[in-house]
């Protein structure tokens, strides 16, 4: 058990570490856990780490929002004119569904600077409305599920799925039909056995 006062020393050095990280990524709702942890770089367990995360939940000083982490009056704010520019592009990403394009095609066609589309992601993604995947692939929330759902109902008809059916139920390519797959294969949805998918635990 770690003594009182070096916990304390720990949660100050964590605290510290989520001012810096709000500084440096404003457009962040905040920091995974498993990124924290890797930056706090002390030979800690991760059980005592946790616990010294609930410890600062406990008292107020942190805030913890699925795997993120923030300091509690931290927010993200859009103007106006951001914000509608952010809705335009979701609507887009919507429509692109399983057929996105790269980052500089969406900040031509929303006639923004690259930059600014780089801080939407980021917002976008703290908030759940997008996901990136395969490195820079981006897909919105909608379309995630929409895939899932698409899943569930060919596994109601069938034991295993290959990859050419699944890229015809979302009439898409293999440059997106892999990512995504694989994106289901880590939520322990889907499993690979062999060439084929099959329903984890069905």
């Amino acid at each position: 058990m770690l003594a009182v006062q070096t916990l304390n020393e720990y949660a100050q050095t964590i605290i510290g570490i989520l001012h810096q990280f709000h500084r440096d990524h404003p457009f962040e709702s905040g920091i995974s856990k498993a990124e924290l942890h890797h930056k706090f770089k002390k030979n800690l367990e991760y059980s005592v780490f946790q616990t010294i995360l609930v410890q600062l939940q406990n008292e107020h000083k942190i805030a913890i929002e699925a795997d993120r982490v923030r300091l509690p009056d931290h927010s993200i704010n859009l103007n106006e004119k951001s914000l509608r520019i952010y809705h335009d592009f979701i609507d887009e990403l919507k429509k692109d569904k399983f057929r996105t394009r790269k980052r500089e095609e969406y900040s031509e066609l929303l006639l923004i600077p690259r930059d600014l589309l780089d801080n939407l992601i980021r917002y976008g993604r703290g908030k759940g409305d997008l996901f990136i995947l395969s490195g820079d692939l981006l897909f919105s929330k909608e379309s995630i599920l929409e895939a899932k759902n698409s899943l569930s109902r060919f596994f109601e008809r069938n034991k295993e799925l290959k990859l050419t059916d699944f890229k015809n139920l979302l009439g898409t390519t293999r440059k997106y039909a892999v990512p995504l797959i694989e994106y289901f294969d880590s939520l322990q949805f889907t499993e690979r056995n062999g060439d084929v998918r099959i329903l984890k635990n069905s």
